[in-house]
C-alpha cells in the first residue's frame, strides 16, 4: 500500500482509479489461472508476482475510490465495515476452502477464483461505463 500511495503521488492528475481497478482485478485474475494451470515452478512464482501487483493496484484503486467517492461523515463507517469483513473473512475463508481444498485440489479453487475475480472486473467495467481504449477520459 505504500508503494502504491507513493505510486499515486509520483504520477499525481493521471492516475485513473476507475481503470485501475479492472486492470488490477484483471492482473489478478489471470495471475490466478496462472497458477492453476501451471507445473512449472518458475511460472508459478512469476503469478505470483502477478498477483501481488494486481492486488496492489486493485486495492491502491479501492482505497482512492473510496476517499474521494464516500461521503466524509459516512467515511469511517464503510472503512470500518470493509477492515471487519476482511479480517472475519480470512479465517472463515480457511474454514471453508480448506476442506475443499483437499477434497478437491487447490487447482480446481484457483481456476474457480479466477474466474470470479474476471467476471468482477467484466462487471465493474459495464457497469462503471469505462472508455478502456481513450485514456483522455479521465
Amino acid at each position: 500500500m505504500l508503494a502504491g500511495s507513493l505510486g499515486i503521488t509520483a504520477i499525481g492528475n493521471r492516475f485513473a482509479p476507475k481503470l485501475a481497478l479492472p486492470l488490477g482485478l484483471g492482473a489478478a485474475g489471470l495471475s490466478l489461472a496462472m497458477m492453476a494451470l501451471s507445473h512449472m515452478p518458475t511460472l508459478f512464482y512469476m503469478a505470483l508476482v502477478l498477483l501481488g501487483l494486481g492486488l496492489a493496484l486493485t486495492n491502491t484503486a479501492i482505497a482512492y475510490l473510496g476517499q474521494t467517492v464516500i461521503p466524509a461523515e459516512f467515511r469511517g463507517r464503510v472503512f470500518g465495515l470493509i477492515g471487519a469483513s476482511g479480517m472475519a473473512g480470512m479465517p472463515l475463508a480457511m474454514i471453508l476452502l480448506g476442506p475443499a481444498a483437499d477434497a478437491y485440489g487447490s487447482r480446481l479453487l484457483w481456476l474457480v477464483a479466477a474466474a470470479a475475480v474476471l467476471v468482477s472486473a467484466g462487471v465493474w467495467v459495464v457497469k462503471s461505463r469505462i472508455k478502456l481504449v481513450s485514456l483522455n477520459a479521465y
